[in-house]
């Protein structure tokens, strides 16, 4: 699938989206917490209110305090959703990696972790350790009581991590290398720069007249492959340690977006692009999180393939600075406003399939086939039902079959008074089922 294709495809569906969005009525009754886990992404960085807000404080670019909706972010669509009065609690960092975030909810000292621990290598450790205002956190008992606290109280949350770790890690680390890269960078005369595209020619150009191009692309390659290995390992981790404050949350993991769209052909006409490997890389995390993650049944996955990245105009070229114009180019590896909505649609739309109401279940017994006999009222766009079992009403219930039917047979025994409950499978590839129905049994 070409990405001019999904380009379309996104602006297409945004502009149907972003309407749709502001006009959903609540989908919760009662009050609902919702707590935002993320990065830059989820934070809604790149978005003129997140620029605006993260302004007002000490100039900074990057931090805006914990909990702040800023408006268009897929962040606060959902909140609205959920109800004018929902609780919102939000801890999404720029540059912000399952790492880090296992850290800084984990029982050590996260800020002696990012300032002291060598085998620490992200943007927080840099940044701190060079006495730069990144984040403006302070990473103390406090901080995480509040963090811990907003995942335990929790009913939604969605989760939503990947980019850092894998993508711009991946070009992070080629810089940890090679530190003598940005004198490269900075030495660049950008007054000839006019559109994205010829910013990445002249970075790229710059790159390949010292040598070093083919060099770092293929360290870049091999870099996205050993930063999934380990988004990998640490995913499940992540939703493990959620799940132990929390227990009964709906849980939304974000799939990933391609973040750029980058390529250059080289003074002997080599051809090089980004696109294909990147591409190739976010599908691969989105076939992990949707179907192979070893926490799969903790969370329901979230498809925004097709959410739409900041154009080139976010550019700053008036300036004439490399770093301002760098800047901007990771602005642009962000979602768009529409882009957002189109998120947010999709985490609404799964929040609707998780919450069907469960099945009106009865049961009887039957002496002559010596068997139980459940049945139920379909439920639309049920794709199966799953049947579990117990022999105390408020039991453990065991999963003992399905089916597409709307019956179930269960074979008398000793214990012929078993108690039953049943839900439906309405996604089956996602794990979206609906509501567990009431104990029954066939006294």
């Amino acid at each position: 699938m070409s990405r001019a294709f999904k380009k379309s495809v996104s602006m297409i569906l945004a502009l149907v989206i972003i309407l749709g969005v502001l006009a959903i009525p609540a989908l919760a009754e009662e009050t609902k917490v919702y707590t935002v886990l993320g990065d830059s992404n989820a934070a809604g960085y790149g978005l003129d209110a997140y620029t605006e807000l993260a302004l007002a404080y000490q100039g900074g670019a990057y931090y805006i305090e914990d909990g702040h909706r800023i408006s268009g972010c897929y962040a606060d669509y959902v909140a609205s959703a959920l109800g004018d009065d929902t609780v919102f609690n939000s801890y999404s960092y720029c540059g912000w990696r399952t790492d880090e975030f296992l850290a800084m909810i984990g029982e050590n000292d996260a800020y002696a972790y990012f300032l002291t621990d060598e085998s620490y290598d992200g943007y927080a450790g840099f940044f701190l350790r060079n006495s730069l205002d990144f984040t403006n956190i302070n990473f103390n008992d406090d901080w995480k009581a509040s963090i811990r606290e907003a995942i335990k109280t929790a009913d939604v949350i969605t989760i939503d991590f990947g980019s850092n770790d894998i993508f711009t890690y991946a070009l992070y680390k080629i810089y940890l290398d090679h530190p003598d890269l940005l004198d490269k960078i900075y030495e660049l005369d950008m007054s000839d720069i006019n559109d994205f595209d010829s910013f990445v020619d002249k970075l790229f150009s710059a790159l390949d007249f010292a040598g070093c191009l083919g060099q770092y692309m293929a360290e870049f390659e091999v870099n996205l492959a050993v930063n999934f290995e380990r988004f990998k390992r640490n995913m499940p981790l992540v939703i493990e340690e959620v799940r132990k404050l929390n227990k009964d949350a709906d849980i939304y993991v974000l799939g990933m977006f391609n973040p750029a769209d980058i390529s250059y052909t080289t003074d002997n006409g080599t051809f090089l692009s980004l696109v294909s490997s990147m591409d190739l890389r976010t599908a691969a995390v989105n076939a992990y999180l949707r179907f192979e993650c070893p926490a799969l049944s903790e969370y329901t996955y979230v498809d925004v393939t097709f959410a739409e990245t900041q154009s080139a105009s976010v550019l700053d070229l008036e300036s004439n600075d490399i770093v301002n114009t760098a800047l901007s180019f990771v602005k642009m590896m962000h979602a768009t406003d529409k882009g957002h909505a189109y998120i947010a649609d999709q985490i609404i739309s799964a929040f609707k399939d998780k919450h069907v109401s469960a099945p009106e279940v009865s049961v009887r017994k039957s002496t002559v086939l010596k068997k139980n006999i459940l049945s139920w009222n379909k439920l639309d766009g049920a794709a199966m039902y799953r049947v579990y079992r117990s022999t105390s009403e408020d039991g453990d219930y065991q999963y003992i079959g399905s089916t597409c039917r709307t019956t179930f047979y269960d074979g008398l025994s000793l214990y012929s008074n078993y108690y039953y409950k049943v839900c439906a499978v309405m996604d089956y590839k996602n794990g979206i089922v609906s509501e567990m129905s009431n104990a029954v049994c066939a006294n």
